[in-house]
């Protein structure tokens, strides 16, 4: 049972020959008659040496879906004391490469490009659990709120700092935003952080204090990396529909939903320390 290209070896007086068999033929009275060549072992092992490669290799980052909080929410800053509303996007992984706002006044047959953001991401995370109403006239120091981030990184403020408008952080949903500041925000082991020393319902928000619900939204209030969307008078109160897409991807990677602009920031807020004489 031999094939053309098997190695045999050949016992003669003469000597000893090892064979590679190139062609093989079966004759009528069962005789092989076998055509073969001298096999050299070192005919098959390579000398050519390969160069080492120029390429160092490349990390190919997974970017991801885009997510985004359009804030109804009190005035906090002057330069926004127009109609409008705050939106803030992010991403699921560190290498999300930027995200754009669209938004379609009629039922999706056009889309308009209303806000581009791009990375770093905003802070938004979710409560880990709900805190009650607190005191709002003075620093709640009984209160502390777990969030878990879904990027980035929180760190822990002076008072004086707090107090001048540093770590403040929209907390709750649509319809019920407390505002919210934290001197104290510690990492914890499992990736979570712990806020403490909280200034509760600022800038007219403390008829929210008692209303939060397990799994709330909380966004950093960081004015250099969320946008102010413009809007016209007209639009409070009308509900127009968006999508978040993420840079690089199609439009219609994306899901619609739906926002309605009430006009949060336009209310005056309660006076405080009547006098009269």
């Amino acid at each position: 049972q031999i094939e053309p290209a098997d190695i045999i070896t050949i016992l003669a007086t003469d000597g000893t020959y090892t064979l590679r068999l190139a062609a093989v033929t079966y004759a009528p009275d069962g005789r092989l008659e076998c055509k073969a060549k001298y096999h050299s072992a070192a005919t098959y092992l390579p000398t050519a040496l390969g160069e080492a490669g120029l390429s160092t290799g490349s990390a190919v980052a997974y970017v991801g879906d885009s997510s985004v909080e359009l804030l109804d929410i009190p005035l906090l800053l002057d330069d926004t004391d127009t109609a409008g509303f705050v939106a803030a996007m992010n991403g699921y992984t560190s290498g999300w490469p930027g995200g754009v706002l669209f938004q379609t006044l009629d039922a999706g047959a056009t889309w308009a490009n209303i806000q581009a953001f791009a990375p770093p991401s905003c802070k938004i995370g979710v409560a880990l659990a709900a805190i009650g109403a607190g005191r709002t006239d003075l620093i709640d120091a009984s209160s502390v709120l777990g969030l878990s981030l879904r990027t980035g990184d929180l760190a822990s403020v002076t008072e004086a700092a707090m107090l001048n408008g540093a770590n403040h952080f929209a907390y709750g949903a649509h319809g019920r935003w407390e505002i919210i500041a934290a001197k104290n925000c510690v990492l914890q082991g499992d990736g979570t952080y712990l806020l403490s020393d909280l200034l509760r319902g600022r800038f007219g928000t403390e008829w929210a204090c008692g209303l939060h619900g397990a799994n709330d939204t909380i966004v950093a209030l960081d004015s250099a990396r969320l946008a102010f969307i413009r809007a016209s008078i007209d639009t409070i109160g009308a509900e127009r529909t968006y999508r978040c897409v993420t840079a690089g991807k199609s439009l219609s990677t994306a899901e619609d939903f739906t926002f309605t602009y009430t006009g949060v920031n336009l209310e005056c807020l309660s006076p405080v320390y009547l006098n009269g004489n």
